[in-house]
């Protein structure tokens, strides 16, 4: 379905700012390094020529918006060192370079970074899709079982009557403990509802509310995924940090069992019966 190449040239996807700076002379003349995505496909929709600099263009824009795309809405530095080659495009291997990305995102527990095609067929794969007559099969992997067809029905039932992003559909009851877990800090979905109901000011349209809500839980699930991250790193304790734990508890006890001893001695010493000073009659018994 994705007809990546794979090849076997490795895919380089790094920063080398001295390449940047001569291929984005080349490329962008006068202007920055790092174009911003919308201006790089006007850049290719608008090119006239079918030569090398044409295929360096495509290729910054298919690594920036499917094969490896970011949250960031400028192409990244990185894919400048695989347009050394780019008369041998073809032979590099991007289907390992899109299974390495993905496991090393999924490892991390970041399930929104990686190949675009990836993560749209895992949404469509948590969709509630019982009820439809849709022939996915029991293919071992969903990009295996999921047909273009298939994906453009889904897509347009699940697209928001108001708006153009994904959402009406209901997601699996697995799925549903995930956003439930994401959701946590709103006491899950249905808090998260309350609680943008209650702070929307009463003049938002209804496209305005998809839009809000669709941001805002992102932003939830994101900042939730953060401070998951940050409870972790705090938490976390190395070998070392557990020798010395142990080690401080040993003193903390040697140093109690030390002031108890000190303790009972002063107690003891405080209950000795003080010695009686035997002194002598200052008057004498008449006779």
């Amino acid at each position: 379905m994705t007809s990546l190449p794979r090849g076997q040239l490795e895919v380089k996807y790094y920063v080398d700012y001295d390449l940047e700076v001569v291929i984005a002379a080349r490329l962008f003349p006068g202007g920055s390094s790092r174009p911003k995505v919308s201006d790089l496909a006007r850049m290719v929709e608008q090119y006239e020529r079918a030569d090398d600099s044409f295929k360096e263009l495509w290729m910054l824009f298919i690594m920036s918006t499917v094969v490896a795309p970011t949250t960031d809405n400028k192409m990244s530095n990185k894919c400048y060192p695989m347009l050394v080659d780019i008369a041998r495009a073809n032979e590099l291997n991007l289907c390992k370079f899109v299974a390495d990305e993905l496991h090393d995102h999924l490892s991390n527990q970041k399930y929104t970074k990686g190949c675009l095609l990836y993560c749209m067929l895992r949404y469509f794969d948590a969709l509630q899709t019982d009820h439809f007559e849709l022939e996915l099969g029991n293919a071992r992997f969903a990009i295996n079982a999921w047909s273009k067809l298939a994906i453009d029905a889904v897509g347009a039932l699940d697209v928001q009557e108001y708006d153009t992003t994904f959402g009406s559909l209901e997601l699996k009851d697995e799925y549903k403990e995930v956003v439930a877990l994401e959701m946590g800090l709103f006491g899950g979905p249905d808090g998260f509802d309350s609680w943008m109901k209650l702070n929307m000011h009463p003049t938002c349209m209804q496209k305005q509310r998809v839009k809000a809500f669709t941001l805002m839980q992102n932003f939830a699930s994101s900042l939730n995924g953060l401070l998951s991250s940050l409870v972790q790193g705090l938490t976390q304790c190395s070998d070392a940090e557990s020798s010395d734990d142990d080690g401080d508890s040993y003193n903390e006890d040697a140093d109690t069992e030390l002031s108890k001893r000190e303790a009972h001695q002063n107690d003891a010493s405080r209950n000795v019966a003080a010695p009686t000073k035997v002194g002598c009659a200052t008057g004498h018994a008449k006779k």
